[in-house]
C-alpha cells in the first residue's frame, strides 16, 4: 500500500485565496449552544491560529530532498511564538520558511526543532513581528482523543490556504504509515486514524474536536482511500514543553523497533499466564505489550535482544506501551538500563546502554564539487538494515555524478582512506587538489552487500567547497568554506599503441579516431543533458584538434577528456562550436600523449551516391573500435522534430543512409582504404518531450568547406549565413505555386537527378533576411546561378551580399540579401541568481521561435530556490529587473549590484510565445547567493561571486 505526506508542491503561479476572514471567539461555549455553534466556535478559534506554512528546502539532506512545498502549521505558544507541524515540514536539513495567516499577514520561520524519529518539529517566528494579527495558541489535550470522536482537521488542504476536513475518530492503535524504504518513516508509536479525506497541504494541520482542542497533528494519509493519519500527542507536548522552558530536548534510543501485539499474539510467542495476569491487573483496559520487531545491526541492543523478545519491564518499572517506553529511554541517555523480556517462556534480565539518538541524526554536511555529503542517519540505516556508518550522498551533484555516484549511495573509502564519518571525509578530500583522481568505494542502499569503486576527478572550479552546520539558535546551517587550493593537479606526460587489425580501413583509421567525453556542470543553452560521449576524428595532430559532433560537445561551458586506442586519457579544451552544423572543434595538448603513433584523418574528395560500397569505421560505447562493410542507401534531406525548448537542431543539410549499419557512437564512412567519404554523426533530437540522438552520415564536402573557412578566418567570424530554414518542394508542387516553363527546366537541367526546389521554411528573426524573406518562398538562383541544394546554398552565402531571385506569390522577384555574419566562440558568460542561470538568448529562439525580443534567457532552475518558489520558469526570459529593462549581461549584473540590499525584488519575465509576468522574489542570499561564470583564453573557466 503506497502512503503520501501531506506536502503540497508550490504551483509556477499564486493561488487566489477565496475563504474570508473568520472572526476570532472565545472557546468558552454557553451549555445551551447548539453543536452546530460549538463547532463554528471551534473552527474560528482554531482558524485564527492556523498557518499556511511555504517551505523552501534548499539542500536535499538525508531523507529529504531539495525543493518547494506547501503545509500547514498552528500557534501552541503565542508569546514566545512557537509553531507545531510535522517534521517533514520542517525538513531533517536546510530549511526557509515563511507563514501566512488567514488575514494574508506574512511572518518569517526558522526551524527550532525536528524530532529525529517522530513526525513532529516546531518553528519559531517573532510575535513583535505581526501587526494587524495577535493570535491565540491552541491548547494541546492528548487525553481527550478517543474512538468514535467527531473532529475537524483545520489546514491549508490543497493549497488553499484554509481548508476544513470533518471525520470520525476509528483507531487509536493503527501501527505507524509506511511510506517507504529511504524516506521518512514514523515507528515506535501508533497513529490515530480517521477517514477526512486530506490531501496535500494539510500536513501539520490541527485535529480540533468540538471544545476547540487539538488532540492530534495530521501527518498523512493513504492514496487510494479517504483514511487520513494523525499522529498522537503525548510526546509532543513532553518535547513543547522542554523547548518552551528552554531546557535542553534528550532523546534516547536502543536502535530496536517494537511492535505491539496483542495477549493471543503473544501467548502464541510465549508469554507465561503469570505475567499475563500481572499486566492486566496493571491495566486491565490494555490489550497486549510491546515486542521487539526488528534490530539495526551493530545497534545498542544488536545481540542482546531477539526478534519476537515480549518487553515486559525497564528499571523495574512495567512498559506496556510506547508512550512509557520512550520516556524510559528520553530519561536515560547515555546510562544502563535493566530490561526484562520474556522469550519463548523465559524471563530474562538484559543490561543496555542507551545511546543518544542525536548522535545518530545528522546535523552537518559538506558541499564538494556540488555533492551534499553526511553522515549515514539512524532514519536511513533503519530502512535498510545497516550499521549506522559511513557516508551518506544526499545528493551527488557535478563531482560524483559524473561517476554514477548519486542518492542513496554510502561511501565507506576516498583515497584509501576508510571514512564512516563526515569529519573523516572532510579530512581526506581536503588534501585532494583540483582536478586530482582518487578512488571512492561505496554501496547502495538497495544492495549493501556488494561494493562498488569508481575513480573521481576533484572538482574545485566549478562548485566551491564548503562545512556546514545546523544552528537551531538561528535556524539556519552556516558554512565555512574550505582553504583556497593553491595547486592544481596537472596530468602527465604518457604514451600508448594502438590495436592491429586485418581489415585495411580499420588499421588506418584506428590511428585517426579517439573518443570524447564531455561533462556539462551545468544546464544551459536548452541542454538538459550533462554526460556525453562519442566519436573524435583527428585533423590536426600538431596542434591536437579533434573534430567531433555537437551531440558529443553541444556547448563550451563543460569538461573534456579524450580517450586514445581506449587507453589513455588526457584533459581537453573547446576550441569552437559550429553555430550551424553538427561539428564542433575541441583540442588537447599533444605533450601529453608522447609518441602515441597519431595520424591526421585523409578526407577523400569523391562524393558518395547509392549503391556505393563503404565501411562503416566506429567506436562503440566501450571505446572498441569496429569495422562494418556496407553500402549508401540513399542520400536526402535531413529533417529533426523542433524541439519545445529552444535548442541545437541541425538544419539545411543532406545526410546519408545505409542498407545496414552497426551500433557505434559516431565514426566515420570511408573506402576501402581507409580515406574519409562521411562524418558518421550523432544528432540529438526531442521528440514528444523526450530526448533521444541518432546517428547518420555527414559529406565531407560539408565539413571540409567549415574547416577551410574556419582556419581562414582572420576575426572570431567562421562562417555566414542567410539565416534562414529550408527544405525541398517537388517540381511539380514549384509549377503548381506559378513557376514558369522557362524556370522549371532550368532547374532540370542544373541538377538531373534531382526534381525540387529550395524553399524558404522560416527565417531568423532579428537577421537581414527577416526584412526581404519570407516562410514560403522559392530560392530559384544567387547572382544569377541556379540552386538546388544546401551546400551551394551556403557556399553563396559566404559573400556579404547576395542578390536572390525567388518565386513568391507566383510572381518572379529579385531581392537584395545581407549575410549574416556567425563565429563559433559559443557562450562565454553565464550568470546564477536566485538559484536560476540565465544567459543571452541563444540564436535558436529567433531561428525556431521568430523572437528577438531583448532579455536574458532562463536555462535552469534548481528547486527549492527562490526562482522556483516564486515562478522564474525554464526557457523564459528576464526583460526587467525593478522597472529597469534588462538587455545583456552586464547591464543585470550592475542592476543587481544596485538592487543587492533589498529582500525581493520585481522581475517581469517573457514566455517563448511572448506573454508577459511580473513576479516579485525574496532573496535568499544564504543558500543562493548570485554569482557568474566567464571564460578567458589564459585561464579557461573561472567562477566568481557578484
Amino acid at each position: 500500500m503506497r502512503f503520501k505526506f501531506m506536502n503540497f508542491k508550490l504551483p509556477p503561479i499564486r493561488f487566489e485565496f477565496l475563504i474570508p476572514l473568520l472572526s476570532v471567539f472565545a472557546v468558552t461555549t454557553p451549555l445551551h449552544a447548539s453543536e452546530e455553534q460549538r463547532w463554528q466556535q471551534a473552527i474560528d478559534h482554531a482558524a485564527q491560529a492556523v498557518l499556511a506554512i511555504r517551505v523552501d528546502a534548499p539542500r536535499s539532506f538525508d531523507t529529504g530532498i531539495n525543493n518547494s512545498v506547501q503545509a500547514t502549521g498552528f500557534v501552541i505558544d503565542a508569546e514566545q511564538g512557537i509553531v507545531l507541524t510535522n517534521r517533514h515540514v520542517v525538513q531533517p536539513g536546510p530549511t526557509v520558511a515563511k507563514g501566512v495567516f488567514l488575514n494574508r499577514e506574512e511572518i518569517k520561520l526558522i526551524p527550532i526543532y525536528r524530532d529525529p524519529i517522530h513526525d513532529f518539529g516546531f518553528f519559531k517566528y517573532d510575535p513583535k513581528a505581526l501587526t494587524y494579527n495577535k493570535p491565540q495558541a491552541l491548547d494541546l489535550l492528548p487525553e481527550a482523543v478517543q474512538r468514535g470522536r467527531e473532529i475537524k482537521v483545520v489546514g491549508n488542504d490543497g493549497g488553499e490556504q484554509l481548508s476544513i476536513l470533518s471525520g470520525t475518530i476509528a483507531r487509536l492503535d493503527r501501527p505507524a504509515p509506511v511510506y517507504g524504504r529511504g524516506n521518512f518513516n514514523d515507528f515506535n508509536t501508533f497513529y490515530i486514524q480517521a477517514a477526512s479525506a486530506t490531501s496535500g497541504g494539510s500536513s501539520g494541520a490541527p485535529v480540533i474536536d468540538i471544545e476547540g482542542n487539538v488532540i492530534a497533528l495530521n501527518a498523512g494519509a493513504n492514496m487510494r482511500n479517504a483514511a487520513s493519519f494523525y499522529l498522537p500527542l503525548d510526546r509532543v507536548v513532553h518535547a513543547f514543553e522542554r523547548i518552551r522552558d528552554g531546557v535542553e530536548m534528550t532523546r534516547g534510543t536502543l536502535q530496536a523497533t517494537f511492535r505491539y501485539q496483542p495477549y493471543d499474539e503473544l501467548k502464541r510467542l510465549g508469554l507465561s499466564d503469570e505475567y499475563e495476569a500481572q499486566v492486566r491487573a496493571q491495566d486491565p483496559a490494555a490489550i497486549g505489550l510491546l515486542t521487539v520487531a526488528y534490530l539495526v545491526p551493530e545497534g545498542p541492543s544488536d545481540g542482546l535482544f531477539k526478534a519476537g523478545d515480549i518487553l515486559l519491564k525497564i528499571n523495574d518499572e512495567w512498559v506496556r506501551h510506547f508512550i512509557s517506553l520512550e520516556a524510559m529511554l528520553d530519561q536515560h541517555v547515555g546510562d544502563d538500563i535493566s530490561v526484562v523480556i520474556e522469550r519463548a517462556g523465559k524471563q530474562l534480565t538484559l543490561v543496555l546502554k542507551v545511546q543518544d539518538l542525536n548522535e545518530i541524526t545528522p546535523s552537518r554536511y559538506i558541499d564538494v564539487g556540488g555533492a551534499i555529503l553526511h553522515d549515514l542517519s539512524y532514519q536511513q540505516a533503519r530502512s535498510f538494515n545497516i550499521p549506522v556508518a559511513g557516508l551518506y550522498v544526499a545528493y551527488g551533484g557535478y563531482m560524483l555524478s559524473n561517476e554514477l555516484i548519486g542518492r542513496g549511495n554510502v561511501i565507506t573509502s576516498i583515497a584509501g582512506h576508510e571514512v564512516n564519518t563526515v569529519d573523516e571525509a572532510e579530512a581526506v578530500l581536503q588534501t585532494i587538489s583540483d582536478g586530482e583522481r582518487f578512488s571512492v568505494r561505496f554501496f547502495q542502499l538497495v544492495n549493501p552487500r556488494q561494493q562498488i569503486q569508481r575513480v573521481v576527478t576533484m572538482d574545485r572550479r566549478w562548485f566551491p567547497a564548503s562545512s556546514c552546520y545546523r544552528d537551531d539558535v538561528k535556524g539556519v546551517w552556516p558554512c565555512e568554506e574550505w582553504p583556497a587550493q593553491l595547486r592544481v593537479s596537472k596530468p602527465q606526460s604518457s604514451a600508448t599503441r594502438f590495436v592491429t587489425s586485418e581489415t585495411p580501413a580499420l588499421q588506418r583509421m584506428a590511428q585517426s579516431l579517439v573518443q570524447v567525453n564531455f561533462d556539462m556542470p551545468y544546464v544551459v543553452e536548452g541542454i538538459t543533458e550533462t554526460r556525453y560521449t562519442g566519436a573524435g576524428l583527428l585533423i590536426d595532430i600538431d596542434r591536437g584538434w579533434v573534430l567531433v559532433d555537437r551531440d558529443t560537445v553541444p556547448t563550451t561551458l563543460g569538461d573534456v577528456t579524450i580517450i586514445f586506442a581506449g587507453s589513455l586519457e588526457v584533459p581537453g579544451k573547446v576550441e569552437f562550436i559550429h553555430p550551424q552544423h553538427n561539428i564542433a572543434m575541441v583540442s588537447y595538448d599533444p605533450a601529453l600523449i608522447g609518441d602515441t603513433p597519431v595520424r591526421n584523418v585523409t578526407f577523400s574528395d569523391e562524393p558518395l551516391a547509392p549503391g556505393d560500397d563503404v565501411w562503416l569505421i566506429g567506436s562503440k560505447m566501450n571505446q572498441k573500435l569496429i569495422s562494418h562493410k556496407t553500402t549508401v542507401a540513399e542520400i536526402d534531406m535531413f529533417s529533426l522534430p523542433m524541439p519545445s525548448v529552444p535548442r541545437y537542431r541541425a538544419t539545411n543539410l543532406e545526410v546519408i543512409s545505409l542498407t545496414s549499419q552497426a551500433s557505434t557512437v559516431g565514426g566515420v564512412l570511408t573506402d576501402k582504404d581507409g580515406a574519409v567519404q562521411a562524418l558518421w554523426s550523432s544528432f540529438g533530437y526531442q521528440r514528444n518531450n523526450k530526448f533521444g540522438s541518432m546517428v547518420i552520415g555527414v559529406p565531407t564536402a560539408v565539413v571540409q568547406d567549415q574547416l577551410r573557412w574556419q582556419q581562414q578566418a582572420v576575426s572570431s567570424v567562421i562562417t555566414r549565413t542567410i539565416a534562414s530554414e529550408l527544405n525541398f518542394v517537388p517540381l511539380n508542387e514549384a509549377r503548381k505555386r506559378g513557376l514558369d516553363n522557362e524556370w522549371a527546366l532550368a532547374m532540370e537541367a542544373h541538377d538531373l537527378e534531382t526534381r525540387h526546389v529550395l524553399q524558404v521554411i522560416r527565417v531568423e528573426a532579428g537577421s537581414p533576411a527577416a526584412a526581404v524573406l519570407e516562410g514560403g518562398d522559392l530560392i530559384l538562383a544567387i547572382d544569377g546561378n541556379v540552386v538546388t541544394t544546401f551546400l551551394a546554398v551556403e557556399r553563396a552565402a559566404q559573400r556579404a551580399e547576395l542578390k536572390v531571385t525567388l518565386l513568391r506569390g507566383g510572381d518572379i522577384i529579385e531581392v537584395d540579401l545581407q549575410t549574416e555574419p556567425l563565429d563559433g566562440v559559443g557562450l562565454k558568460r553565464f550568470v546564477s541568481w536566485a538559484g536560476a542561470i540565465f544567459h543571452r538568448q541563444q540564436r535558436e529562439i529567433a531561428a525556431q521561435r521568430g523572437r528577438d525580443d531583448e532579455g536574458l534567457y532562463v536555462s535552469w532552475i534548481w528547486k527549492g530556490s527562490p526562482a522556483a518558489h516564486y515562478g522564474v520558469y525554464p526557457s523564459g526570459r528576464l526583460t526587467e529587473l525593478e522597472g529597469v529593462a534588462i538587455s545583456d549581461l552586464d547591464g543585470f549584473v550592475a542592476r543587481l549590484n544596485e538592487t543587492a540590499g533589498r529582500a525581493s525584488v520585481r522581475v517581469k519575465m517573457v514566455s517563448l510565445n511572448g506573454k508577459e509576468t511580473m513576479l516579485t522574489l525574496k532573496l535568499d542570499n544564504q543558500y543562493w547567493p548570485a554569482f557568474e561564470l566567464r571564460h578567458d583564453d589564459e585561464r579557461g573557466w573561472q567562477r566568481a561571486g557578484i
